[in-house]
């Protein structure tokens, strides 16, 4: 079974046709990150958008930024975004990289309530084992 599947998009084989301005302009909003303090370990929705810029395709995915009411929000952007059940949710934090260390990835997501609970239960989670972390939001992404 594969978890992720990657394949370099077709369009852009070629070394001589990547967009180097989607490269640099990637390159650059990471780095203006991580000189504000906002950055400093490359995370998950950063890297996708690195990849991204150099024609490697990811898989189907939607970040939602972190808010008040997240595990409310999210199960609608799903719908809006067309992702399709089952679901991967993973928390979004450059302080937290380990994910399954801290119950921050959570698998097999099959509804709009189960996505919602799941998201709750993954913030109060989160908020007993790395109170301090700076929550970026949450990446919901499609599993096959």
């Amino acid at each position: 079974m594969f978890l992720a599947e990657t394949k370099i998009d077709s369009r852009q084989t070629d070394i001589g046709n990547l967009d180097t301005t989607a490269i640099d302009r990637a390159f650059h909003g990471i780095i203006n990150k991580t000189r504000t303090g906002t950055g400093g370990i490359l995370n998950e929705v950063d890297s996708y958008s690195l990849f991204s810029a150099v024609g490697v395709v990811g898989p189907n995915q939607v970040f939602i930024p972190n808010q008040d009411d997240l595990s409310e929000i999210a199960p609608q952007q799903a719908a809006d975004s067309n992702l399709g059940y089952p679901l991967a949710v993973k928390l979004v934090s450059s302080d937290i990289p380990h994910k399954s260390e801290h119950g921050a990835i959570i698998l097999n997501i099959e509804n709009r309530s189960a996505l919602s609970i799941a998201i709750s239960k993954m913030l109060n989670t989160i908020e007993n084992s790395a109170p301090n972390a700076h929550i970026e939001g949450v990446l919901l992404q499609w599993s096959w």
